[in-house]
């Protein structure tokens, strides 16, 4: 037991380390990573399709449409006087921010074309130098409206990109609207992305922003969005993502810290908001649904004025685009075509509202890992192969629909691709160690049991070693012995090569016959077979089986008798046969070293001593009323006597077993019962002690049925009675000798 223990605590620790290994291994990580950015797209997209659309009202978008461009000309023309009328019209609406998801890194000058144009019609009209009309229409723009904008409604953030692919990197100052915080004031900093050559809005209009801010949402290796990045780092300094300035300014955000967890927002009036985060500082995108969550309105109709300024009151608006032509549409988990300006207003929403996704804590997560590996182990070991391949997958799903529920209630991401890591290297680790061990356990069974069982029982017990349960145990069997007569004469006067020929095709039949009634060979002793029928696996008609197989084991005996009879020898050769049924201690009665499989107990003995009671009896085949009591009228017999064997002082009824209906014809039938019933008559006689009508009923029956040896046997034992009677005669005959 100590051994079988070790055995399991090794394969576990021999398991945890390998697997712990293998996930420092590249292509396990990128597998892991794949399957959780799989189960979040999924996780999303489920609850999504199941949950009520609603628009959101307090992020509003100002939507650069196709209906924009149709209505107020190509994008590119537009002059930035529009944005500063937007600005103004929104801002004097009550708007609590203004956010600008576009760049703004260039003059708004007229083209060569557009200059020439306007030079040569001024000139035509009003007659002034061609020269000072070009250089005063070249000098006109649009930028200093939208400035002015910018700076009377002192709520507008403008954003700023990272020009990274560019080669020409130089350090630039950063303005002083711009958040910076030097890094060396954090004791703890994810590994977030680095800023490499910003490009910040052309400096009118920079000035007079009331923020700046990077907008950059980096999509994951696989080209979809599913993380927000609140802070980057640019040189020695931590800059802030354009949207997550407006929630440091909405929330009055005071100071900011990190721990591997959590981005930690801190307000002047003390309270606080936790952003969960990753170890490269983004944060879960927490959608709401497809694109166009929250309420959009077109940008044309800001600038015609068709929106009552008063809606814009206490909103944080975005500006931004979801015409196709403008090419800022991303893929996130449940859209293929989501507007980039919306990924800020989720963010913004999730972070004013506290809907963030939480990562479950490393601990728990552990804790949960360690619960899913024993269940997995459990399961995987308690059921054969097939429930164990068929657990697999609803362990899977179990861990799923739980996860599931976390997400949907809770907003806790679990990391599902250890989940689905550690339930499929476990579900291996058992499979192999089974197959191993089942193997090896296969081939025990079939060493020990091989030559001692049919091959049904065998391919069972080779499916279900589980059902062979080793060591003794209490079964209700049938026994079954056998003995040739005379045996030792036999043996003593036939050459060895003739009685190798005979015993060889001799045990081959009868032991076939056992096998083909879902019998066990436990043994040959000698010439002597021993049998059990009911194990090792349960056999609901036992007894009927191992009857069978003798009635067929008599007709075999005479078979084989008659092909050896030139040998004189093997003439008239007689198998005697014991059959009792009971309650017996079955199973390992052997040693670690030598497995055997056997019965015993008072009825394993009874068979044996019912064996050798035929010698006495002139029976060929005995069998005991427990037997009896358990056979059809299928089956032929008669009562022969009540027997106490030696060194037992309660009798048991014995019955001789003669055929098998089936095998008699009618008249043969009709005529064994009424001999069988005159028998009876007698035996009864015999039983009360009238010994002198027993023998003279016995006298008569012999006249007519003058070849019966079991009456011959019992008129002897009669006469012998009448002459001595036997002390307090209760109708029980005990047996002096085995």
């Amino acid at each position: 037991m100590k051994g079988k223990y070790f055995l399991v605590y090794g394969l576990i620790i021999t398991y945890a380390v390998v697997s712990i290994l293998f996930l420092q291994l590249a292509p396990v990580n990128g597998s892991i990573n794949k399957i959780n950015k799989f189960i979040y797209d999924l996780k999303f997209n489920i609850s999504i399709a199941g949950r009520e659309k609603k628009k959101i009202n307090d992020v509003v978008i100002i939507d650069l449409d196709e209906k924009s461009i149709q209505k107020l000309g190509r994008y590119s023309s537009w002059p930035i006087a529009f944005y500063g009328e937007i600005v103004n019209y929104i801002s004097e609406g009550g708007a609590k921010a203004i956010a600008f998801d576009m760049f703004f890194t260039e003059a708004d000058s007229l083209s060569s074309d557009i200059v020439s144009y306007y030079t040569n019609d001024v000139s035509k009209k009003l007659n002034l130098d061609k020269e000072d009309i070009y250089s005063v229409i070249k000098s006109l723009n649009t930028e200093k409206i939208f400035a002015d904008a910018l700076q009377n409604s002192n709520i507008t953030t403008l954003g700023a990109f990272d020009n990274y692919f560019r080669d020409d990197l130089k350090q630039i100052e950063l303005p002083q609207n711009m958040l910076q915080i030097p890094i060396e004031n954090f004791s703890y900093l994810p590994k977030m992305k680095q800023i490499t050559n910003p490009n910040l809005p052309i400096k009118t209009l920079s000035d007079k922003a009331h923020r700046i801010g990077f907008a950059h949402i980096s999509p994951d290796d696989d080209g979809t969005t599913r993380h927000y990045e609140p802070m980057f780092i640019y040189d020695s300094l931590l800059v802030a993502n354009f949207s997550f300035q407006l929630v440091l300014d909405a929330l009055e955000i005071d100071s900011i810290s990190f721990t591997q967890s959590y981005c930690k927002l801190y307000s002047k009036n003390g309270e606080k908001i936790d952003i969960p985060i990753d170890e490269e500082g983004r944060t879960y995108l927490n959608f709401y649904s497809g694109k166009k969550a929250f309420r959009y309105i077109s940008f044309s109709d800001i600038i015609q004025k068709r929106i009552p300024q008063k809606y814009f009151k206490d909103k944080i608006v975005f500006v931004g685009s979801s015409a196709i032509g403008l090419h800022d549409l991303k893929t996130i988990p449940i859209d293929l075509n989501y507007p980039g300006v919306e990924l800020h207003a989720t963010f913004v929403n999730n972070a004013l509202n506290n809907e963030f996704i939480h990562l479950v804590d490393k601990k728990l997560q552990i804790i949960l890992l360690i619960i899913l590996i024993v269940i997995s182990f459990y399961l995987f070991s308690r059921f054969n192969i097939t429930w164990t391949v068929i657990s697999f997958p609803l362990v899977l799903l179990g861990a799923f629909l739980f996860d599931y529920f976390l997400f949907t209630t809770h907003s806790l991401l679990i990391n599902f691709g250890l989940v689905i890591y550690f339930s499929t290297t476990s579900f291996i680790a058992i499979v192999l160690y089974r197959y191993k061990t089942e193997l090896q356990e296969k081939m025990k069974v079939k060493k020990t049991f091989g030559h001692y069982l049919p091959s049904s029982i065998m391919n069972e017990m080779l499916n279900n070693p589980e059902k062979l349960r080793l060591g003794g145990e209490y079964k209700n069997v049938t026994a079954l012995f056998t003995d040739i007569k005379g045996f030792t004469s036999i043996s003593e006067n036939v050459e060895p090569s003739e009685l190798t020929k005979f015993l060889k095709e001799y045990m081959t039949e009868l032991t076939s016959s056992v096998f083909n009634n879902e019998g066990m060979l436990d043994k040959y002793i000698g010439d002597a077979i021993v049998a059990l029928f009911g194990v090792p696996l349960g056999l609901e008609n036992h007894a009927q089986k191992a009857c069978i197989a003798a009635i067929e084991m008599r007709k075999l005996s005479h078979k084989i008798s008659a092909k050896f009879s030139n040998i004189e020898q093997f003439k008239d050769l007689v198998t005697r046969i014991g059959i009792n049924t009971g309650d017996m201690i079955t199973g390992n009665m052997g040693s670690e070293q030598l497995f055997d499989y056997t019965g015993i107990g008072d009825n394993m003995n009874l068979a044996a001593r019912l064996e050798a009671l035929n010698k006495y009896y002139n029976s060929e085949i005995l069998i005991s009323e427990a037997t009896k009591n358990e056979l059809s009228d299928e089956f032929i017999y008669r009562e022969i006597d009540n027997v106490a064997v030696k060194g037992k002082e309660k009798g048991v009824r014995i019955f001789e077993l003669v055929d098998l209906v089936s095998n008699l014809e009618e008249n043969e039938f009709a005529n064994i019962k009424i001999q069988f019933n005159q028998f009876s008559i007698i035996l009864q006689n015999y039983y009360s002690g009238n010994w002198k009508l027993a023998n003279e009923n016995l006298g008569n029956y012999l006249e007519i049925y003058s070849s019966d040896l079991v009456a011959i046997s019992l008129k002897q034992k009669i006469e012998s009675f009448n002459l001595i009677p036997p002390e307090n005669w209760s109708g029980v005959f005990k047996m002096e000798s085995k």
